[in-house]
């Protein structure tokens, strides 16, 4: 089973000539470049989502009720492992 798929694309020119400087700076493959930037921009979106819906969470009177429960569950817990 193949785990990489061929992608073609343009880059502008001051961007494909970064990705050359950097590939040959850093000794990796333009490839890894591209992989580190990307998996870092989906990472970031994933963290922006996350952080959205804490935001959200916090303003639902609900949540933060559950949330205080769970806290109040978590400090009993420690108390009981006499930490």
């Amino acid at each position: 089973m193949n785990t990489t798929r061929v992608l073609t694309t343009k880059l502008s020119s001051d961007l494909a000539e970064w990705l050359d400087e950097t590939s040959e700076r850093e000794s990796v493959t333009k490839r890894q470049l591209l992989e580190v930037a990307l998996r870092r921009m989906r990472e970031g979106r994933i963290k922006t989502a996350l952080a959205e819906s804490f935001r959200r969470a916090n303003r639902d009177p609900e949540m933060r009720e559950m949330a205080e429960w769970g806290m109040g569950d978590y400090s009993y817990q420690l108390k009981k492992l006499g930490v």
